[in-house]
């Protein structure tokens, strides 16, 4: 992530990735068979002699029988041997030129489609028809899972649009934190590259081994695609802690892609102002790894848009209590 990042973040997960970026590869150009060039030479050549010792032959067998014979089977050999040379090279270039010519169309075929867009719907279709359901589980009635202020008000809107197209939607809703994911992280933390992430190290670490599961905002599932969308605020109004800030959410996001979610992140001021625009974001999203395009419609509209924040920025908002002014209907 970097600062001048904005709201909607749409992340993808790697294999819905690899087929949005797939392109069909051209065929590889059919090698030319090549023939020896004394065939060449040979071919034309024994033909001429060949025919003219056949020829030459009936004048010759009137005065000695045996070197008539010899003479007209030795011309007879050439012949054949130089006709059998001159229909290889034909038939040789007859087939260069076909396989050439077929390589050619299939490579115009392959070109015709826009961006391989109709072979990448193909293989979507194909791995959406495969793919394994991500393992979902239910939050326990003890448990106490925080929501945000927000994620009932859109709930409702959401719930109705994703009915509507054929899908479900989900929540009080976990996602089990594997181990191996766990140890997984431990050494990418440890390991001389962590200096490339925007946290901490040591509050990653604790909070890796605090938390056990994941807790999505809503869950969508329709056409075997599984999307977690999430409703980020800058801090919590209880204790004005610093949330969502850049790269504190990227394991998060990481390990759902790993699940097989696709993930939607909004603003919570974007789904209060524009609860719509985030709806049209969601449904061209779908629509758009069902179509395999990897260029999302999102709104353009002015100051629809939200910047992510950093730590300190969320610090601000904080003190002057910037949440307040876009929840004062909701509080």
């Amino acid at each position: 992530m970097n600062e001048n990042k904005t709201y909607p973040i749409i992340l993808f997960s790697e294999e819905v990735n690899d087929v949005l970026s797939i392109g069909k590869r051209l065929p590889e150009e059919p090698k030319q068979e090549k023939l020896s060039w004394i065939l060449y030479l040979i071919s034309p050549i024994g033909t001429y002699f060949g025919g003219s010792i056949i020829y030459l032959v009936f004048h010759i067998i009137s005065d000695n029988i045996l070197i008539g014979i010899f003479m007209f089977l030795f011309g007879l050999y050439i012949f054949i041997y130089s006709i059998t040379g001159v229909i290889l090279l034909i038939s040789t270039h007859i087939k260069n030129w076909r396989e050439k010519k077929l390589w050619e169309k299939k490579v115009a075929e392959i070109r015709i489609v826009e961006d391989n867009d109709e072979y990448r719907q193909r293989m979507m279709k194909r791995f959406l028809s495969r793919r394994s359901t991500p393992h979902i589980l239910d939050c326990n009635s003890d448990e106490c899972v925080q929501k945000g202020i927000c994620e009932p008000f859109f709930f409702t809107k959401l719930k109705d649009s994703i009915e509507a197209c054929g899908g479900l939607i989900y929540i009080n809703k976990k996602v089990k934190i594997e181990k191996i994911w766990r140890e997984k992280d431990y050494k990418l933390l440890c390991s001389p590259q962590k200096s490339t992430f925007f946290f901490d190290p040591q509050n990653r670490l604790d909070y890796l081994y605090k938390e056990e599961y994941y807790y999505p905002d809503y869950i969508i599932i329709i056409q075997n695609i599984f999307i977690d969308v999430e409703i980020d605020e800058p801090y919590s109004l209880n204790d004005k802690t610093p949330i969502h800030y850049l790269g504190i959410d990227d394991y998060r996001n990481r390990y759902l892609n790993s699940c097989g979610f696709e993930i939607i992140r909004f603003s919570e001021e974007q789904i209060v102002t524009n609860p719509e625009l985030c709806l049209i974001t969601i449904k061209n999203t779908i629509n758009n790894i069902i179509k395999c395009d990897r260029n999302i419609s999102i709104p353009k509209f002015d100051n629809w848009r939200t910047p992510c924040w950093t730590k300190q920025r969320a610090q601000e908002m904080a003190i002057n209590d910037y949440r307040k002014y876009y929840l004062k209907d909701k509080l």
